[in-house]
């Protein structure tokens, strides 16, 4: 990880850990969050595919979208080292509008250590907005870290929530502090949304307008035009030459580590994108794993639908692994 990070520096990507840095590299975590500069995203991922090759860790996952790419590789000896990075050139904007500034970020973020991470001001206010942004409601597991964060430049922090909710930054104080509860998400999430819209379109219209459209036309593709499917890792190569082979869907070329399972169809994918279930036309990450030192702490972080959890705990299936393997997903079943 360290040599990733001298790595995307050495290259002019200035790279933040955008958030779990506190025992950071001891403790890596489920994932680890990178923010670069918006225009080496590129550089950023042929950096990472060399660091990762150098270190002799293999592609087992690729899932690209526009304010993101996630990155799953995993070490062909052994299996129980898998790594899950993404590399987010926006991760402070939202449907293209940003809700902090890039440049005002990037400038004020300090090493500690090896390493960059955000003005605390700033990590805190990126994780609260993220959370009502994208999810639509407050992340009861972050509160003590922006509680804390915002405390160490209460300042700075208030600024931009006034900047951003006005009034309403009142109540997302309120919201840190459990002075109030979830039924405030609504108006809180309807409130900074709004905002964000109406600040980058008054400030840069074609800018906003340009970013939109960029932003869209990534998820058309990524659900519509070239849903990446399924991928299951399988540690032991030949499992994963007879399930290919049970599927009928070739492996990708990923050190015999990985099966690509057929994308949904058009149709399945738009009618998840009506239902605002995205997920389930987004790409999705099953480990089989033959061995009893599989970590329980490997986080997946895409759901598995129900269609395809159903081929996936088939008997057919079972009968490819052992009777200790283990299926793994974010929801643990």
């Amino acid at each position: 990880m360290l040599d990733l990070l001298v790595g995307l520096d050495a290259a002019g990507c200035h790279p933040v850990i955008l958030r779990n840095h506190a025992r950071f590299p001891a403790e890596i975590g489920n994932d680890v969050d990178i923010w670069v500069q918006p225009q080496t995203h590129g550089l950023a991922m042929a950096v990472f595919r060399r660091s990762s090759a150098d270190h002799g860790f293999v592609l087992a996952h690729l899932h690209r979208r526009f304010s993101f790419s996630a990155h799953w590789v995993v070490h062909p000896d052994d299996p129980t080292r898998l790594l899950h990075i993404d590399l987010y050139p926006y991760a402070l904007r939202w449907h293209g509008h940003p809700f902090l500034d890039e440049a005002e970020f990037a400038r004020d973020a300090h090493w500690n250590g090896l390493f960059r991470i955000p003005h605390p001001a700033h990590e805190a206010w990126s994780l609260a907005a993220t959370s009502l942004l994208w999810g639509g409601f407050f992340k009861e597991r972050y509160r003590d870290a922006i509680a804390c964060l915002a405390r160490q430049n209460e300042g700075e922090f208030q600024r931009i929530a006034d900047a951003y909710l006005g009034g309403q930054s009142r109540v997302l104080q309120e919201r840190i502090d459990g002075r109030s509860d979830a039924a405030v998400d609504r108006i809180l999430t309807r409130r900074l949304r709004r905002s964000v819209r109406r600040r980058h379109l008054s400030s840069a219209p074609r800018a906003a307008i340009v970013g939109f459209i960029m932003h869209w036309s990534w998820e058309i593709h990524c659900y519509l035009v070239r849903p990446p499917g399924t991928a299951i890792l399988v540690p032991d190569p030949n499992a994963a030459r007879d399930l290919c082979s049970h599927y009928g869907s070739g492996p990708h070329s990923y050190g015999a580590v990985s099966v690509q399972m057929p994308p949904p169809g058009p149709t399945a994918a738009f009618a998840a994108i009506l239902r605002r279930r995205y997920w389930k036309a987004n790409n999705h990450l099953v480990i089989v794993a033959n061995s009893d030192s599989w970590s329980d702490r490997v986080d997946i972080d895409n759901r598995v639908d129900r269609q395809t959890w159903e081929r996936l705990t088939s008997e057919d299936l079972r009968n490819l692994t052992s009777d200790r393997a283990v299926l793994s997903h974010k929801d643990g079943a």
